[in-house]
């Protein structure tokens, strides 16, 4: 098989200047939100909280561990907190970027999207050209190769 080598977003020690020591945020807290938190845990970022659009103040509920903030938690606080905000809502994308605008925050240097943040990028075809699904040994081979290649 061919090594996955591939990848999207900014490399690691760019970010790493980027974020310099500030707090980093990751708003959205569903599937996107997870790909962005462990592509910057294995760059060795620690990620404070999840802010969610739809949270209430005071919500004291978790998610993937982390607490989740309502918006007003983070974006009054910029002059105190001075975040890093990477956005992995799909759905509130546009409306995100223009919470973070009108806070103060300046995109790539405050905040970035979830394309920014390197991971690999694999493109997987489990269905046979005949039309039936990848049998299961041969998926298992896969998936083998490609934790070996980007655990």
């Amino acid at each position: 098989m061919i090594p996955l080598t591939t990848v999207q977003g900014l490399a690691p020690e760019i970010l790493r200047d980027r974020v310099a020591e500030r707090p980093v945020f990751i708003w959205g807290g569903g599937d996107v939100g997870l790909d962005v938190l462990i592509g910057l845990r294995r760059a060795g970022f620690n990620v404070q909280a999840f802010i969610h659009t739809q949270a209430p103040a005071g919500d004291e509920d978790t998610v993937f561990g982390l607490p989740r903030l309502p918006v007003s938690a983070v974006l009054e606080n910029t002059s105190s907190l001075n975040p890093f905000v990477v956005i992995a809502s799909v759905e509130y994308r546009l409306q995100a970027a223009s919470a973070c605008a009108k806070a103060g925050l300046i995109k790539g240097r405050d905040y970035i999207d979830q394309l920014d943040v390197r991971r690999p990028v694999a493109v997987l075809e489990l269905v046979a050209p005949d039309g039936r699904c990848m049998p299961y040994a041969a998926f298992t081979v896969l998936l083998d190769k490609l934790l070996a290649d980007q655990p």
